[in-house]
């Protein structure tokens, strides 16, 4: 576990304005017949709740948790969709969120290309924390 003074660079807290790519899914409304997939797709955060220990939201950001405070944003998306309280574990600086996807490369035309790897670099979660963050990002 890191000391406390590495604590606040555990987590990003990503500030309004900034430019994400969020995870979006169709609201669960029965009457909707045509719908997006659900998907990754890029957007700017217009808000974010800050969630206490004691469950209340806030946009401050004093929490006791150990990685940081537990956020959820609200993203305007560039195709003009908004999605509210999108836990923070499904959004990601598109920058980030570009390198982590680099690896996929199902689409390459060039087959000879090796592979990325990234040396010195492995991921590292935190199965036993209740913070969403810790345990899959």
């Amino acid at each position: 576990m890191p000391n406390m003074k590495q604590q606040h660079t555990l987590k990003p807290l990503l500030k309004i304005g900034d430019e994400v790519t969020a995870a979006w899914w169709p609201p669960s409304t029965p009457d909707i017949t045509e719908v997006a997939p659900s998907g990754w797709y890029r957007g700017v955060i217009s808000s974010y709740k800050t969630a206490h220990p004691n469950n209340k939201s806030s946009s401050s950001s004093n929490t006791n948790n150990y990685y940081g405070p537990v956020r959820s944003y609200s993203v305007n998306f560039d195709d003009g969709d908004v999605g509210s309280d999108i836990p923070e574990h499904f959004v990601f600086l598109h920058e980030e969120y570009e390198i982590m996807t680099m690896h996929d490369d199902d689409d390459r035309e060039d087959d000879d290309a090796e592979d990325i790897v990234w040396k010195g670099v492995r991921t590292v979660t935190d199965r036993h924390s209740d913070d969403p963050w810790a345990k899959h990002v």
